[in-house]
């Protein structure tokens, strides 16, 4: 019986590790790959307070490991509405606990929109930088109703 579950496992890996995932293109210029999708609920909402651990790659380096800067806990933060296109709320928001995705951005739309520049960004050269989030927890928050976009209040 162990040896047909060790088979059945190794099957199932195999065939993971041979599916690509798909990349989707968002409207603002965000494009990510759905890793792990892990059915279930809840998909965050603005207003909610999630906790993730992320990591972010440019040009094969990690510049950024939330399990590094937390000394292995989770980042957290308050979903609200997106100032810019290029914001990884907009794909977080699609994601249920338990979900990876990597987050695809090129560094010139990031700034196009507004973003920061930082001292790894190369401008105008198709550099990207590669956000891996593993959603773990939603925290609904109670609310009256949704929250207004900006400039809306």
């Amino acid at each position: 019986m162990k040896r047909v579950l060790f088979a059945l496992m190794m099957i199932c890996a195999a065939h993971a590790q041979g599916q690509k995932a798909e990349t989707v293109q968002l409207p603002g210029g965000v494009a990510y790959q759905m890793l792990l999708d892990v059915p279930g609920e809840p998909k965050p909402r603005y207003g909610d307070y999630v906790e993730a651990h992320m990591y972010v790659d440019v040009e094969g380096k990690r510049i950024y490991n939330s399990r590094e800067a937390g000394e292995g806990k989770p980042i957290g933060f308050l979903m609200q509405q997106p100032t810019t296109k290029t914001d990884i709320q907009e794909v977080v928001q699609l994601m249920t606990p338990g979900d990876s995705v990597a987050i695809i951005m090129s560094v010139d739309s990031m700034l196009k929109a507004g973003g920061s520049p930082e001292s790894w960004m190369k401008p105008n050269t198709g550099q990207t930088a590669t956000y891996v989030v593993k959603l773990l927890r939603v925290k609904p928050m109670a609310r009256k109703s949704e929250m207004p976009k900006p400039g809306k209040e």
